[in-house]
């Protein structure tokens, strides 16, 4: 498909080239999509740390004397 595409084109000629470049185009896209999931792999880590950070200080404060539940909670 990918080879056909660039073979429709008109810009690429000799079927060896085609090959090259529809490679060359795939694994461009291999790489973005990579990249793309360590990025969103990082976010999300982050966030799970944060997360992890907000209960372990409510636990802490939890079993301390002076606990109060904060407003809204039950």
């Amino acid at each position: 498909m990918k080879m056909r595409e660039i073979r429709d084109s008109g810009k690429v000629v000799g079927l060896d080239r085609i090959a090259v470049i529809a490679a060359l185009n795939m694994a461009n896209e291999l790489i973005r999509f990579r990249n793309r999931d360590t990025n969103l792999e990082s976010d999300v880590g982050g966030r799970l740390r944060i997360l992890r950070e907000r209960v372990e200080s409510l636990w802490r404060r939890a079993n301390s004397s002076s606990f109060e539940v904060p407003a809204g909670l039950p």
